[in-house]
């Protein structure tokens, strides 16, 4: 048995960034996989470099940028082609622009464009289990809606905006919501961040895991474990108690990245019953990313972009999301080609996970023949499956939110962090697990 001051459970970004800020801390990171770095995974397969998890990251903080100084891979960044920033909206066989242009197409509707100008003027809100439906809705009608939001949150979180809460998944419109009847009064009232040289969606040479892979070179591999799975965690005198395939470890403070439903499986006792139950029942649905490579010039829209968002309001449809990779980004794939990627499933079409791969591809493959009007067959795919993908900010979220601020569990000196605790993205896991870093440094000084 080995006593810690600091265990850390997961050697995602959250995991790793938490470890990263310790460095002058003694701890123990322990990592089920061989490989650290979670779900940000970027493959070599032959002539491309594809990513299974997050494709890009949206720098926009001082504190990743100085982090990512710090690490030395500044120089690693890549920034995309300016042509790329432009996004779109499919729905049937069109595919519209977001932007200023969106004020002009159909998706809006001169309604929709009014509500929009006037930054959807209402009463202000008081329900804090609004839906991020319900509140577009009041705000600017059904229509832009279903055209602009539904998409948007299917695509970017693969969930259902009349699940989602508002307060859980978009916090600043729901502060504005509470303070103004316009939104632009928020959006002009909002504090500017600290400025950056740059900022925008960016990716690294080599790939999205070379943020991980940078963070594990700076970190003492005398304190990370992996190929350790957990089996138990429980509660000890002045502290806990961590079961391991590698051996039981005791701790005084224990910091928690582990997917919710594989947390939940190994708390132990009653001490954990309600976070266990909460834990549990947070969701985060199957989704599949496919892979293409066409030929350049293989669809009859040449339009390119970043990538294009489908509206689920026309029938059973595959395609939550598609990416252009090699729009942004030309090192992904051969000269004389181009990549897409395809996101399917989430919280609209669980049904997808009992789909046969083929059939799931051919689907896809019609699709974006409707959107793009293939000229020549995929020269290449590869899917890959996440069977629990991105929490789901719902009413289930917003529980175990509450039961682990009421059970007062950071006094414990237990600490969570991840996608399940403060945002989805990469940045925000990344500010996530600095968080619970300095609470775990400010426990320890205030002892």
């Amino acid at each position: 048995m080995a006593n810690h001051n600091i265990i850390i459970l997961g050697g995602g970004i959250s995991g790793l960034s938490a470890a990263y800020a310790l460095k002058d801390q003694k701890y123990l990171l322990l990592e089920a996989k061989e490989r650290f770095g979670g779900r940000i995974v970027s493959i070599k397969d032959g002539p491309y470099q594809i990513e299974a998890g997050p494709n890009s990251m949206m720098l926009k903080s001082k504190r990743i940028w100085n982090m990512i100084q710090e690490l030395g891979i500044e120089e690693k960044i890549q920034w995309p082609d300016p042509k790329s920033k432009i996004r779109y909206i499919s729905k049937g066989e069109g595919m519209y622009p977001i932007g200023i242009q969106t004020l002009l197409n159909p998706l809006a509707g001169m309604a929709g464009l009014l509500r929009i100008l006037s930054g959807g003027f209402s009463e202000r809100g008081s329900d804090e289990n609004l839906s991020v439906y319900d509140f577009f809705v009041r705000r600017f009608g059904q229509k832009v809606t279903e055209n602009l939001v539904v998409p948007f949150v299917s695509g970017i979180y693969a969930g259902d905006a009349k699940k989602l809460l508002l307060a859980q998944a978009f916090p600043n419109l729901h502060l504005w919501d509470r303070q103004h009847k316009s939104l632009w009064s928020g959006i002009l009232g909002t504090k500017k961040q600290p400025r950056i040289p740059k900022k925008g969606i960016v990716s690294f040479n080599g790939g999205m895991e070379t943020l991980p892979k940078a963070i594990v070179a700076r970190l003492n591999p005398e304190f990370l474990r992996s190929g350790v799975t957990v089996t138990e965690i429980s509660c000890i005198d002045g502290g806990y108690r961590v079961k391991t395939s590698d051996g039981i470890y005791d701790c005084k403070k224990l910091i928690l990245t582990l997917p919710p439903t594989q947390l939940a499986s190994v708390l132990s006792g009653s001490e954990f019953l309600n976070l266990s139950r909460a834990l549990q029942n947070i969701y985060s649905p199957w989704l599949a990313v496919h892979h293409f490579a066409f030929p350049k010039n293989s669809t009859r829209d040449p339009r390119r972009g970043f990538g294009f968002l489908s509206t689920q309001n026309q029938g059973d449809r595959h395609i939550l999301g598609c990416l252009w990779p090699t729009s942004s980004f030309s090192d992904k794939a051969p000269h004389d080609q181009e990549l897409f990627t395809v996101f399917t499933g989430g919280s609209l079409y669980p049904i997808r996970q009992n789909e046969d791969e083929d059939f799931q591809k051919a689907q896809i493959l019609k699709e974006l023949n409707q959107v793009l009007g293939l000229k020549a067959p995929p020269l290449w795919h590869r899917r890959i499956v996440w069977p629990e993908a991105i929490p789901q900010y719902d009413k289930n979220h917003c529980q175990f939110l509450k039961t682990y601020r009421e059970e007062n569990w950071e006094s414990r000196g237990l600490f969570m962090a991840g996608s399940f605790f403060g945002g989805i993205s990469v940045p925000d896991c990344m500010e996530s697990g600095l968080r619970v870093a300095e609470c775990v440094i400010n426990a320890h000084l205030s002892s």
